[in-house]
């Protein structure tokens, strides 16, 4: 990963008691290629985004408001539309991902892998069921990522992507 890269997206509403934990987590962490940690306080009506400006002086850290509480999907959006760097990586302010985990899916996005889920497990801050406490590495190729896609693009535009007529036999 080249540098500067990076842009963490945390969506956060009425989290003042754990956005700084989090904030202070990642400054400790070191992150190769950190770009930016874009808070989208949705509107808090505590110090949320207090406390968020208040980590400026050790981390790139921009805060993005909503003026009334549009719902977690919402943040998410507005943080991956604002982040500038090449990848983006999303995380909570409640503190149920740990700051440290952000250098394994770094490490693991250093290799061909176009993406990289984790699940949280065992000792995160909510726990998982035990069928489903393993650690997780979704990795897909390009083409199947592009594949998924399209299909998100089609159930959005209603069209057939160039992928599907090539399968029908209709070429493009």
């Amino acid at each position: 990963m080249s540098t500067n890269t990076l842009s963490i997206v945390i969506p956060a509403h009425n989290e003042e008691a754990g956005l700084g934990a989090v904030l202070e987590g990642l400054a400790d962490a070191d992150l190769p290629g950190l770009l930016e940690i874009l808070v989208v306080d949705d509107g808090s009506e505590d110090t949320t985004g207090a406390v968020a400006e208040s980590a400026c002086q050790r981390l790139p850290v921009k805060v993005i408001r909503h003026s009334v509480n549009r719902g977690y999907g919402a943040s998410l959006k507005t943080g991956i539309r604002a982040a500038q760097g090449e990848i983006v990586l999303m995380m909570d302010a409640d503190g149920q991902h740990s700051p440290e985990d952000a250098k394994n899916i770094i490490h693991a996005l250093a290799s061909d892998d176009d993406m990289v889920v984790g699940l949280r497990g065992s000792g995160s801050a909510r726990d998982v069921s035990e069928a489903d406490d393993q650690q997780v590495n979704a990795r897909f190729d390009h083409d199947e990522t592009q594949h998924h896609l399209d299909q998100i693009a089609l159930q959005h535009d209603g069209g057939e992507t160039d992928q599907d007529q090539q399968r029908a036999g209709k070429g493009v």
